[in-house]
């Protein structure tokens, strides 16, 4: 009679790992009025690394994104407090986005915390690479930005008539 034996195996992981990546405009859209007019995108990302410090977030400067032991739900309520935060409400002018991941299951057989770190940063940079190759949002923007200054550059037909329209109009008005 032969036993079964089972393989060893690493333990199961029993806290879970949360990232943030956040996107900074490099020139946020903050109004005239604010009190933060004129300040840059690395004014912005220095303000939100220290609130997340203070949260307990790890941070990686090089990757604009932060990691903890937490459940993806409590990581999604901690950035839902940093939107009402009153030392970031220059937020909603500088950041483009916030996304919340979970670190998948396949990387809890790494027990060492930095090298876990980095395999989910080069997964998740090729993910995002893929996705910039797909849909290029930003690029799109731009694309529309040039498409509508050449539009206002380039007067069309129609418009030069309109133009002509208005020039009668102010002579008959100034005769008068």
């Amino acid at each position: 009679m032969s036993r079964q034996v089972t393989p060893p195996r690493p333990p199961p992981r029993l806290r879970d790992l949360t990232y943030i990546d956040y996107d900074i405009y490099e020139h946020p859209n903050i109004p005239a009025g604010h009190p933060h007019f004129g300040r840059n995108g690395a004014w912005c990302r220095r303000n939100l690394r220290r609130e997340l410090q203070i949260l307990g977030w790890t941070l990686d400067d090089q990757y604009s994104m932060v990691s903890r032991f937490v459940s993806n739900d409590r990581g999604l309520l901690q950035v839902r407090q940093l939107q009402t935060n009153p030392n970031l409400y220059w937020m909603p002018y500088g950041v483009r986005q916030i996304p919340i991941l979970e670190s998948p299951s396949k990387w809890s057989d790494i027990e060492d915390e930095e090298e876990r770190n980095k395999a989910f940063k080069a997964f998740y940079l090729e993910k995002r690479q893929r996705e910039l190759i797909l849909s290029p949002s930003i690029n799109k923007d731009k694309e529309e930005d040039e498409e509508e200054e050449e539009e206002e550059e380039e007067p069309t037909a129609s418009s030069s008539k309109k133009n002509i329209g208005k020039k009668k109009k102010k002579k008959k008005n100034n005769k008068k």
